[in-house]
């Protein structure tokens, strides 16, 4: 290689402000680079976390990225360098950048600033507490839109599902659209009425909830109609419809209270026949009373007819009577007579019979008669029947005179005497009946249910019977 001359190569250098040269010789060219040598380190980072805890994303600034000027020298930042909760994250370049955090939870925050020449500057920590979840609050003793007949005790509390921890759980009662109160938890509630609780709890990110319950203490609903069946002429059996929250009911008869049951029914004793009565059911408990509900009208039974006898008969006729036996004077009764081959004649129910003639039957013929009471409400008792007959005839015998026998004025024969028996089946009295030449003579026999005997005479001189035959003529009256 051939060489025209000297190439002289001169480097210029700073090294913490001191310059040097190295001279070669004359004739040559030279070179001149400059180097910087950075020897501090990065400023620390500045980080914008939230004080407390929040309840939204977070944006976490990260500042103050800086590399400071040292003897006139500064590298530059060439990156910064940050973890969250240990995992590692590389922003590139010295610009102020921000840290998305979107979790909830505690979040553990570090970031260094790095040089350009790999100094690593000064931690800077944070931490930030995310909590979006609202507390949980939970109420037990009451529900929704619940209805109650005894006294309750609304307990709520509340609890912090994100972390953050509970700030507060408070609630308030109003009464049927009143003003709301302040309510401790735990507190009965006994009066009756509409209530609505309001319970707002928030935690320390400022997450809040709020829950409304509504719900009514009340007296029951007045009980349905009772039904009502007359068990005797003593006792009537009242039943009704069981009533949702009652303890107990008041048996009313009109404005009298009867009875205090707990059960849905009641037999009330003790009552006279054929008499009125007007229940209604009054359904109760802590709350108070329910309304009295809708009347229901019944009658005892009434008593059957007593003492049913036969008061007097003819041929043609039977009369009885019989006894109210304890009914009120306006309960109704029905006879009726009836025989063997199916005739009938029926009295319908009228108020306050007692007595009853019944006409045109048939001599000596045997009838039932029956007799039924009714009572208010249409209900019949059973029948009081009496086997009774219309009069007979009186049964006549005569023993004297024989036919043909021969009287005179001569005394000894001049008595003509009529005699023999009388027989009355009805055991009615019987007026026995003579009569000869147009002059009667009676004779009165009493009580000749078995026969009797009778007799009755004439005299021939009083008569002044003429000579000749004549007719005597004998009749048996009972008079029916």
């Amino acid at each position: 290689m051939k060489h025209k001359g000297l190439i002289a190569l001169i480097i210029t250098f700073v090294f913490f402000g001191m310059q040097g040269s190295i001279a070669l010789a004359a004739q040559s060219s030279h070179i001149i680079r400059n180097i910087l040598v950075d020897k501090t380190a990065p400023l620390a980072p500045v980080l914008s976390v939230p004080p407390t805890w929040v309840n939204t994303d977070v944006q976490v600034s990260v500042g103050n990225l800086v590399d400071p000027v040292s003897n006139g020298v500064s590298s530059g930042i060439k990156q910064t360098d940050y973890k969250i909760n240990g995992v590692q994250h590389s922003h590139p370049g010295p610009a102020e950048f921000q840290i998305g955090i979107t979790d909830e939870g505690i979040h553990n925050l570090s970031v260094k600033a790095v040089d350009m020449v790999g100094h690593v500057g000064p931690e800077a920590v944070g931490v930030v507490k995310i909590d979006k979840t609202a507390p949980v609050i939970t109420v037990t003793g009451i529900d929704n839109n619940g209805t109650y007949y005894n006294p309750v005790t609304p307990v709520y509390s509340a609890a912090d599902a994100g972390g953050s921890g509970l700030a507060g759980c408070t609630a308030t009662l109003a009464k049927d659209g009143g003003a709301p109160d302040p309510f401790t938890s735990g507190t009965p509630i006994s009066d009756p009425g509409a209530y609505t609780l309001v319970i707002d709890a928030s935690d320390t990110a400022a997450n809040a909830v709020s829950q409304t319950l509504q719900f009514n203490l009340s007296s029951p609903v007045a009980p349905e109609q009772p039904i009502t069946a007359a068990v005797s002429s003593e006792s009537i059996k009242v039943e009704w419809a069981a009533v949702q929250g009652a303890a107990g009911y008041l048996v009313m008869d009109g404005t009298d209270q009867i009875a205090d049951v707990a059960d849905p029914s009641y037999i009330h004793e003790g009552l006279l026949p054929n008499s009125g009565h007007r229940y209604a059911v009054v359904a109760y408990n802590p709350m108070g009373n329910s309304p009295a509900g809708p009347e229901k009208a019944v009658f005892t039974l009434a008593n059957d007819a007593s003492d049913l006898q036969v008061t007097g008969k003819t041929s043609t006729s039977i009369t009885v009577s019989w006894e109210a036996n304890g009914n009120p004077e306006w309960t109704e009764y029905a006879v009726s007579i009836t025989d063997k081959a199916g005739y009938t004649d029926t009295v319908p129910f009228t108020s306050d019979l007692l007595a009853y003639e019944f006409t045109g039957l048939v001599l000596g013929k045997e009838y039932t008669v029956s007799v039924t009471a009714r009572n208010g409400d249409g209900v019949e008792s059973a029948a009081a029947s009496i086997d009774a007959g219309t009069n007979k005839s009186p049964v006549l015998t005569i023993s004297a005179p024989e036919p043909g026998a021969v009287f005179s004025r001569i005394e000894g024969n001049n008595e003509v005497t009529i005699a023999g028996t009388v027989a009355d089946d009805d055991n009615d009295t019987v007026t026995v009946t003579a009569c000869l030449k147009g002059v009667n003579k009676s004779v009165v026999i009493e009580e000749c249910q078995g026969g009797k005997p009778y007799s009755i005479s004439f005299d021939v001189d009083e008569l002044d019977l003429p000579e000749g035959s004549h007719t005597i003529d004998v009749i048996a009256d009972d008079g029916k």
